[in-house]
């Protein structure tokens, strides 16, 4: 790589880190009143032995109250830990958009911009409200989904393409509309047989009970802990249902 590439990638991660300790900064300013401060309630509840959709309740899945339930395992009682986690994976989406344009094929430059620009609009108070959102924590998991399957290519063989339905089963635990890319990637392979006949039927049909299956195992240990409390039915209608 030539040192002007260089050069260009590290003034790039700089405006990401830069953007990415901006936009955070309003999560440790979270006011008493907002949504961030209730996922952290109850996963700092969760922490504590008391059980989601059993004593304490709210019509999300479980991935934003493990996930704050895990940083206060970690950090107890420190909220701004949740500011530092949440940058890291804001980060890690924003590498990972970058890794999807060159995949893709994107031109270095093209990639950079796209890169630049989710780096501002990802920490954009608009979108996050302040942070410790579900949309926020999907981002990376989805981001990943959409990366894997791009790896897997015709004829989708390989561990790439269980691995992309896991990460969109992964953000689909933060917000259902996580499963969009595994939605649109089955889509994908089904018009490439029903028009294109890029691929068999068979492998259609393995293709698609791959990714199934991928999003199944992320969801299986949660279903597995929430069975085991004798809320499993709970955790499905908080988490699939209520909103439907």
């Amino acid at each position: 790589m030539h040192r002007p590439a260089i050069r260009g990638l590290i003034l790039l991660g700089c405006w990401a880190i830069t953007s990415t300790i901006i936009g955070r900064s309003y999560l440790y300013w979270a006011t008493p009143n907002s949504d961030a401060q209730l996922f952290a309630y109850f996963g700092f509840q969760w922490r504590h032995g008391h059980i989601p959709y059993v004593e304490i309740w709210d019509n999300k899945p479980p991935g934003i109250f493990a996930a704050n339930a895990l940083v206060f395992y970690l950090f107890p009682k420190s909220f701004a830990a949740l500011a530092f986690v949440e940058a890291l994976y804001n980060l890690g989406f924003i590498g990972t958009v970058y890794l999807l344009m060159r995949q893709l094929g994107g031109p270095l430059m093209v990639a950079s911009l796209a890169t630049a620009s989710v780096s501002v609009a990802s920490n954009l108070f608009h979108y996050h409200y302040g942070g410790n959102m579900t949309e926020v924590y999907l981002l990376w998991p989805a981001t990943l989904s959409m990366y894997f399957f791009s790896k897997a290519r015709p004829p989708f063989q390989g561990p790439w393409v269980l691995l992309a339905g896991f990460c969109s089963g992964v953000a689909a635990l933060f917000k259902p509309v996580g499963l969009s890319p595994l939605l649109a990637q089955e889509t994908f392979v089904f018009l490439l047989w029903a028009v294109c006949r890029g691929v068999s039927g068979r492998r259609l049909l393995a293709t698609g009970l791959a990714n199934s299956a991928g999003a199944l195992i992320a969801w299986f240990p949660f279903a597995i802990y929430f069975q085991g409390h004798n809320a499993l039915g709970e955790f499905v209608e908080a988490s699939l249902t209520y909103n439907l």
